[in-house]
């Protein structure tokens, strides 16, 4: 049977004599892209841990959230761990928390962690030594506008399903913030919510933003009108972690129908909203949508896409026919 993880990723190994943490990157270096799924997600999370070994990444493993899911690996030869979830906790709040602490739990370890969700899409390879030898304990991607009272007084907000944290002290004093937010009760939370309220009301930030950082923002007529376009950096002196942000065009967030494409020099991955009901093939079915989405968003928005050709009067509509014929589907 496939083990589910490599005999070489031990993630038990103290880096230190006393089996501390070092206030510095552990000297092991290792470094996982984790995507939780239950077996309902699998046909889509199988597409993502693919295209992930396709642009060459070799960390990525899933989390698999019920034995179902395990199984079903085992069966493809995919990398996994088992989430410490009750199957009968299927409330994705309660699985939410569970993210959170399989974090935790890999930063204590020594192990750094890109928290990715199953349909975000990678387009390129980017080396995650890049994150983790960034001088950053903790990144993270801009969300849309929700929670949108914290936007109003934030000015942004960051996303919960798309984060990096490197190994050290200082990452582990925000998770544990994170963590002890979310556990109240059946231990169930909205982590985007819970994050964010950390950010606005606890951790103090120092934010070190130029007037450019603050200004500039996106212009269209869809739901990014508005977003701040480019990171930032700061540090909290609650918990002492370095944070950035990515510039948005690196790592994407908007809406489906977006105006304008993210660029295809620069832009690493995407979290595009949902494709409107029109245009779904398989009207009810929420795993089929997501999966129809991934692959319409190349027709769309990819190097060929009809979002990038010049006097496209419906680029949108052009693109779910390509996708109908290239599915050989009959509209």
């Amino acid at each position: 049977l496939f083990s589910g993880v490599p005999s070489n990723f031990d993630d038990t190994q103290p880096i230190s004599e006393s089996g501390e943490i070092s206030n510095t990157v552990l000297k092991s270096g290792k470094m996982i892209i984790a995507g939780f799924s239950d077996h309902t997600f699998f046909p889509l999370t199988k597409i993502w841990y693919n295209q992930m070994t396709k642009l060459g990444y070799t960390e990525h493993i899933v989390v698999a959230t019920d034995n179902k899911t395990a199984e079903k690996c085992e069966r493809e030869q995919m990398r996994y761990e088992l989430a410490p979830v009750d199957e009968t906790a299927t409330h994705r709040r309660a699985l939410w928390y569970q993210r959170i602490l399989f974090c935790k739990k890999k930063v204590e370890a020594g192990v750094s962690v890109l928290l990715t969700d199953v349909d975000n899409d990678f387009h390129r390879y980017v080396p995650l030594e890049t994150f983790r030898d960034s001088g950053y304990d903790v990144i993270h991607a801009y969300e849309g506008r929700f929670p949108v009272w914290i936007f109003k007084q934030q000015g942004f907000v960051v996303c919960a399903g798309m984060v990096w944290f490197t190994a050290t002290p200082e990452a582990l004093n925000l998770l544990n913030l994170w963590e002890a937010s979310c556990s109240q009760g059946a231990k169930s939370c909205n982590d985007q919510v819970e994050l964010n309220l950390i950010y606005l009301k606890v951790l103090d930030m120092d934010w070190n933003r130029t007037p450019e950082e603050t200004t500039v923002r996106v212009k269209s007529n869809d739901e990014n009108n508005g977003l701040l376009e480019i990171g930032m950096v700061g540090k909290s002196p609650v918990t002492n972690h370095t944070v950035k942000i990515w510039d948005r065009d690196f790592a994407w967030r908007g809406p489906f129908a977006t105006e304008k494409c993210p660029s295809l020099e620069n832009n690493w991955m995407t979290m595009q909203s949902g494709l409107s009901y029109q245009y779904l093939v398989e009207k009810n079915h929420k795993v089929k949508n997501k999966m129809q989405q991934t692959e319409m968003w190349q027709d769309y928005c990819g190097p060929n896409g009809t979002n990038r050709e010049k006097g496209h009067e419906n680029a949108l509509e052009a693109a779910y026919k390509r996708y109908l014929e290239r599915k050989k589907i009959n509209a």
